[in-house]
């Protein structure tokens, strides 16, 4: 009886000494993954062909060329962001990819937490100072905010509000991969066939350039149901829309009373 007694103590330290070595393991194997330094992930991709480019941890981006830029934060206070122009960091980041292919991009795609998207055109962030930014008020963005996030300063939004460009859309929060592309690789489906006529080409780069982004985020009717009637692509948020003319090309319809 006193053996059985002694046993089952001994059983029961056994069983309490390995739930607090699990236990043990469990928190430094979580430590270490938060540990774990961010890195910024590219991906240059054209079609079946991509290439992954160098990961950048936030050392290195901070390095670079870096401005500062007075802008209301998500609750609407104002707050002092310090970045690199995104321009300059995509100048680095192609660096190492081969001319020919890095001619190819003209699309660039941000993706953000729970995979949202911000889809800019790459001639965008060449003509306005879209920022990259790792730090809000002197310190580290928070977590719901970084490590990286996209903004666009206050100064060229009216510009691109007259542009036709969807600005809104440009700002994203959480950014951890960008990928390097091309209208072309990433949404051939919705392209003109037939190159013949200008005025459907026309048509055509303005609907890639001021509405996919935003049909292309789910902020607007998605991607797939346009491909699936092309005829006629709803474009809202431009006051505009691609329908097939009796040719069977594109062309440009706005709604009376608009400017052309």
């Amino acid at each position: 009886m006193g053996l059985d007694l002694r046993a089952t103590e001994l059983g029961s330290k056994f069983v309490k000494i390995r739930t607090l070595l699990m236990a043990g393991l469990m928190a430094t194997t979580t430590a270490s993954a938060q540990a774990e330094p961010f890195e910024f992930k590219a991906l240059w991709k054209a079609g079946i062909e991509e290439i992954r480019l160098k990961s950048w941890p936030l050392g290195a981006i901070s390095k670079l060329k870096s401005q500062s830029v007075g802008e209301e934060n998500s609750s609407g206070k104002p707050a002092r962001w310090r970045g690199v122009p995104l321009s300059l960091w995509i100048d680095q980041a192609l660096a190492e990819v081969p001319l020919e292919k890095r001619a190819k991009v003209d699309l660039v795609v941000l993706t953000g937490a729970s995979g949202k998207l911000a889809i800019i055109p790459r001639y965008v962030i060449k003509k306005y100072p879209i920022l990259l930014v790792y730090e809000k008020d002197k310190a580290p963005l928070s977590a719901e905010e970084g490590p990286l996030a996209s903004i666009v300063p206050r100064s060229v939004r009216k510009q691109m509000v007259a542009e036709g460009l969807p600005q809104n859309t440009f700002g994203l929060q959480g950014i951890s991969q960008v990928e390097l592309t091309s209208y072309g690789a990433r949404f051939s489906n919705l392209l003109l066939k037939r190159r013949t006529d200008p005025a459907a080409i026309r048509g055509e780069k303005m609907f890639v350039q001021t509405c996919i982004a935003c049909h292309a985020s789910g902020r607007a009717r998605p991607v797939h149901e346009i491909a699936s009637n092309p005829g006629s692509i709803a474009a809202g948020s431009a006051g505009r829309s691609l329908s097939t003319s009796q040719s069977g090309q594109a062309r440009i319809r706005r709604p009376k009373g608009s400017r052309s």
